[in-house]
């Protein structure tokens, strides 16, 4: 027994053994036998900088909890011909050993290539265990590994002479330059379309009468209020308060929305509620939800005087890069949703006990303070005899929304025309009717009333051809055109869509 041991032992089969492994067609590598192959062997590609494989060793059940529990990970990368220096100093994705205390032991430069090793206690579940992580990379071969072990599965000693066995093994067969291309294109193109996604948030806000909405700074229009944030990632968020609940000890209420079946009713947005607690003020949903964003928190606590009270309101967050078209479009379905909300509320079935109105005054002072934007149309551009023009502008043509929809054109004409025969009421009539149009076309009017919609866009493309001033100059001449160009692509756009 003992000479079969050793002869074991001298042909490598303990924890320093290497196999080699394919690389999905790229090429080979030897890794530690122990490490297995992940995903059927096959490469990840996410990140446009690199092909990369992984290998694990794992605990087994003894150390089963929160997630796995790995004695070894190892992720072999081939990195992109244009992969930067950054590129291979970083971890690859889904690296992430859970690791406390991690700190830098030394770097060793062996030749063109550098091996960063760090120590510290891997920490996964219940582990507490002395650990190491190797980071490998060589540019003259594209190469990189990046090795998580723990001490008692391979000992430092050995883990040293074994990254440089791996790295020498390696051997690429083919060089996978059209799928680095592919990749490459699929990250512009991403970037295109989270960049067109933002656009369109901006453009469906600006045209609802939020096109100010900013970070910590929200608007008030139709009840609602909204706030866009930039950082960590662009989103909006549509905040309606409901009204306040007397609260008479103990926690606030818990919304419950349901069906005609009695069962919880599934939305897009979420109710939540605002109270105090342990002397601070607290938002809380049941849905794991965005809670008001910071602007939106500072107006919702201007409502709410009374610490006996709890506020309750209906929010909706959209991740703008990442949603639809669609439902950015739709603002996240908020004002579909709303209504069955504010019934509710109304009717008492969303929460129980004495409710109170909202103070009335400061919403309406807010909403003076905040509506910028009408039909699109900014209301503060800095300019005060321009903005009192089109605020009254604005206020005939909100008057004149039932004449638009009965179709007198003419009276509607005339009405703002009164207030001021030039250039700014065809300002505001070109941003009436274009929305006119565009929510007749949604709504399905094209063929129920087609002679109306057909009206409707040749009047929004009459007024907002007349919105130019004369040019005095060639560059205003071209300038102008292309303005006029562009309004008739987009009225064309809307009647197609």
């Amino acid at each position: 027994m003992i000479a079969v041991l050793g002869l074991l032992t001298l042909l490598g089969c303990g924890g320093s053994r290497l196999v080699e492994r394919p690389l999905d067609g790229v090429g080979v590598i030897s890794v530690p036998a122990r490490a297995k192959p992940v995903n059927a062997g096959e490469a990840y590609d996410e990140d446009p900088a690199r092909l990369y494989f992984r290998f694990t060793h794992e605990y087994g059940l003894a150390s089963w909890g929160s997630g796995m529990a790995y004695r070894q990970i190892l992720q072999v990368s081939l990195l992109a011909p244009n992969a930067t220096a950054a590129d291979y100093k970083r971890w690859p994705p889904r690296f992430s050993p859970l690791y406390s205390k991690l700190a830098r032991e030394r770097t060793l430069q062996l030749g063109a290539a550098t091996l960063e090793i760090s120590a510290g206690r891997y920490g996964q579940n219940a582990l507490d265990e002395p650990a190491h992580i190797y980071l490998y990379w060589d540019p003259t071969r594209r190469l990189q590994i990046a090795w998580h072990v723990v001490d008692d599965d391979i000992s430092p000693e050995e883990a040293l002479e074994m990254v440089a066995r791996m790295a020498a093994s390696f051997r690429m067969n083919t060089d996978p330059r059209a799928k680095f291309t592919e990749m490459g294109g699929r990250e512009a193109a991403e970037k295109m379309r989270a960049a067109g996604a933002v656009a369109l948030a901006r453009d469906t806000l600006a045209k609802a009468g939020f096109g100010a909405a900013a970070p910590g700074k929200p608007v008030f229009a139709r009840g609602v209020y909204v706030e866009w944030m930039q950082d960590p990632e662009p989103r909006f968020q549509l905040v309606k308060p409901l009204g306040l609940l007397r609260m008479t000890g103990g926690q606030a209420p818990v919304p419950r929305l349901l069906d005609a079946d009695g069962n919880r009713r599934e939305l897009r947005g979420s109710v939540g509620w605002r109270t105090q607690v342990d002397g601070a003020w607290v938002s809380d949903n049941r849905d794991n939800a965005y809670l008001p964003l910071p602007g939106i928190e500072g107006e919702l606590a201007k409502l709410q005087p009374d610490d006996a009270t709890a506020l309750y309101y209906f929010a909706t967050t959209v991740r703008a890069e990442q949603a639809d078209e669609e439902t950015i479009a739709a603002m996240g379905r908020f004002f579909d949703e709303l209504p069955e909300i504010e019934r509710a509320w109304q009717q008492g079935s969303l929460v129980s006990g004495e409710r109170l109105p909202l103070p009335q005054a400061k919403v309406s002072r807010m909403k003076e303070e905040n509506e910028r934007f009408c039909f699109g149309i900014d209301l503060e551009t800095g300019t005060s005899h321009l903005d009192s023009q089109r605020r009254r502008l604005c206020a005939a043509a909100r008057r004149a929304l039932p004449d638009v929809r009965a179709g007198r054109f003419d009276v509607v004409d005339a009405h703002l025309r009164a207030i001021d025969p030039d250039i700014q009421a065809a300002v505001m009539l070109g941003a009436l009717y274009t929305q006119a149009l565009r929510e007749a076309v949604e709504g399905g009017e094209r063929e129920s009333r087609p002679e109306y919609v057909t009206a409707l866009h040749a009047r929004a493309l009459r007024w907002r051809q007349s919105a130019y001033p004369e040019p005095h100059t060639a560059f205003e001449a071209d300038d102008y055109a292309a303005g006029r160009a562009a309004d008739r692509e987009q009225l064309a756009a809307i009647l197609a869509s």
